[in-house]
């Protein structure tokens, strides 16, 4: 299956200096997610940064600190992900990102997605991972 994954990317910028909630919308594609990665950029080691996906005001990922979904060592792509389970639907996402402590500076946030190509015909938009 790993060979064939197909990866969707989105990436943001958390605003220095806050503490609230900071979100981000987007579209996910159709079809299942079968693992995810979260990267966050910056020295965040004495910070814990929660982050969680919604759909329509319910948790698809509830809210935990991002190092819980950061990629690790593995052997293949695959592998460095963090596995997830959930069909998406093609509706509007909202990720987000909650600094426990203010940031000294704006930060980037990755979160890749990977979907399994067999279990939707509607792929040929994404790049093979």
């Amino acid at each position: 299956m790993d060979n064939n994954l197909i990866h969707h990317t989105e990436t943001f910028d958390i605003a220095s200096g806050s503490t609230s909630e900071q979100s981000n919308r987007f579209t996910l594609p159709l079809g299942k997610i079968v693992a995810v990665g979260v990267v966050i950029t910056g020295d965040n080691s004495s910070n814990i940064i929660d982050i969680g996906l919604q759909l329509q005001g319910s948790d698809v990922l509830k809210r935990a600190d991002y190092r819980f979904w950061q990629p690790s060592e593995g052997s293949n792509y695959f592998d460095r992900f963090k596995a997830f389970d959930h069909q998406s639907n093609g509706g509007k996402y909202t990720f987000s990102v909650t600094p426990y402590t203010a940031l000294g500076a704006n930060q980037k946030v990755q979160v890749v997605f990977l979907y399994d190509p067999n279990t939707s015909n509607n792929f040929n938009r994404f790049s093979t991972c």
